[in-house]
């Protein structure tokens, strides 16, 4: 699998490859064309083996629910016409880059030397503590209405499914450690 990533295939666990290729499987069949954090957190659920996969459904997470919310919040495309061929490597949103890019700091920082699905978890949860801290910067600095920095992801996790993201992190740094 080439990723077109920095980082390389042979930094993710076998794990962490599926929860993307899930990721791909369904930015495909809602005919997004990119994976974002959403895709990400989808691949996680549908993966149902890794710790990341077993807290999230412990916390009412599954690939269903959490599908269902994709396309509530971002819709279902429209098929491409004939003429435009669809990509064969569908690319990384900016955010799904970030993620990647955090997930592999937690792998370093743990010892490891490969991303596993519980790094892709918690790259998600560092990328949104990162956008939690832009938005209240934009406040401090006065905007009146600042960017919603939230990702997808995130939103689906917290507002739509009700999960307290500091002990989903909990949870998963414990599950991991061991």
């Amino acid at each position: 699998m080439n990723l077109n990533l920095v980082v390389p295939d042979n930094k993710f666990t076998s794990d962490a490859l599926q929860v993307i290729s899930l990721g791909e499987d369904i930015a495909r069949q809602i005919n997004l064309f990119v994976i974002g954090t959403e895709e990400l957190l989808w691949g996680l659920v549908a993966e149902d083996i890794g710790a990341a996969s077993q807290i999230l459904i412990a916390l009412g997470a599954n690939a269903e629910n959490v599908r269902h919310q994709i396309v509530q919040i971002i819709g279902e495309r429209p098929s491409l016409p004939p003429e435009i061929p669809i990509p064969e490597k569908i690319p990384f949103a900016p955010r799904a880059k970030r993620v990647i890019e955090l997930a592999l700091e937690e792998a370093n920082q743990m010892g490891q030397t490969q991303i596993n699905s519980g790094h892709l978890l918690l790259g998600i949860l560092k990328q949104t503590e990162e956008e939690e801290v832009a938005r209240e910067i934009a406040i401090a600095q006065g905007e009146e209405k600042p960017m919603e920095f939230m990702s997808v992801a995130a939103m689906i996790l917290r507002e739509k499914l009700g999960i307290d993201l500091v002990e989903l992190e909990q949870q998963l740094r414990s599950a991991m450690s061991h």
